[in-house]
């Protein structure tokens, strides 16, 4: 398939697509072996339990420290080592970003693909919540779990005396459980991000089922599970692959934004840079004076973001040659 689409462009326009290509894959290949090889990179004091952060120096000096042998990339203030944070923020990073985009894009696609292949009210009714759910901004949503998680917190489910002298014990429902123990970051962004994949898959499933296999699985008196899991949302999942590879950066980025701002999150990342920011624009910081600070850390969280939604890109051009330059 890409074959073809390279034998018909320009030698120079092939030849760039595929110096993308390898950009793309190389940058994304970095941050997979850096989260793969953390422990060899910045072994952690408790290999078992290892933090994503690491002081090098029992001094509470609040100084940041410039690079030396002890903190390759320096430190922030009270002697945090910058390249642990690092590396071990990276395992971190992939793995929040791989988690909440997969869930993000399972839990839209199959809202998408039951509204489509249901169709009439069913299908009227699912769209218009769905634009409900877009118009609702996904910073009020963290807001509002973190403040549901503060309600529902266990001490709110200890004994409880009664009017009679009875000592009853409030035991938190399966639902009030999940609230509690959910990282609300994760919980708000994969419940306010699944719109654009059910509409996607939406779009999708609506031309497959004018499709003559479809209706040949039908007539065999194929059950309706079976249509959408085996022949449905299988040709439908190429653009819901594009966007999902996108969001991996977006998601990320998103959790670093939140935790910088104090509305939660732990982003390791994004924790550093909070707590180095006044060494860049408070009393007595320098943007050049202490680049360390803030420097590395940006860097990765641009190229992380940068490298999944260029490989988003490649991922369409490669499984889309049709739709060259055609955007999801």
């Amino acid at each position: 398939m890409v074959d073809r689409l390279e034998a018909t462009l320009p030698k120079r326009k092939m030849r760039r697509m595929r110096w993308q290509r390898i950009l793309a894959i190389s940058i994304c290949a970095f941050f997979i072996v850096v989260a793969i090889a953390a422990p060899w990179l910045a072994p952690a004091e408790d290999a078992k339990n290892p933090s994503y952060y690491k002081q090098i120096s029992t001094s509470v000096s609040r100084l940041p420290q410039p690079p030396s042998p002890e903190a390759r990339l320096g430190t922030v203030g009270r002697s945090f080592d910058i390249y642990y944070s690092l590396i071990w923020g990276t395992r971190q990073s992939l793995i929040f970003g791989l988690s909440t985009a997969l869930l993000t894009a399972l839990l839209g696609t199959l809202i998408g693909t039951l509204s489509a292949y249901m169709g009439g009210k069913v299908d009227n009714i699912i769209m218009r919540i769905t634009d409900a759910f877009l118009a609702f901004p996904t910073i009020c949503a963290i807001a509002l779990f973190t403040q549901l998680q503060s309600l529902l917190a266990p001490e709110q489910f200890t004994m409880t005396p009664s009017v009679w002298g009875i000592v009853v014990v409030a035991e938190p429902t399966l639902l009030q459980q999940i609230v509690i123990n959910a990282n609300p970051i994760v919980l708000a962004l994969v419940l306010f991000s699944w719109m654009p994949y059910a509409r996607i898959a939406h779009t999708q499933v609506l031309e497959i089922k004018k499709t003559q296999y479809i209706d040949a699985a039908q007539v065999v008196g194929a059950k309706k599970g079976r249509i959408i899991w085996r022949h449905i949302i299988p040709n439908a999942i190429t653009p819901i692959i594009v966007l999902a590879t996108r969001d991996i950066g977006r998601m990320v980025t998103l959790q670093a934004t939140f935790t910088y701002i104090g509305l939660g999150g732990d982003s390791a990342w994004a924790t550093i840079l909070q707590l180095g920011s006044k060494w860049i624009i408070g009393p007595g910081g320098s943007l050049f004076g202490h680049w360390w600070v803030y420097l590395p850390i940006t860097l990765m969280l641009v190229f992380f973001n940068f490298g999944w939604n260029f490989l988003g890109d490649e991922i369409n051009v490669s499984m889309n040659p049709q739709a060259n330059g055609v955007k999801y």
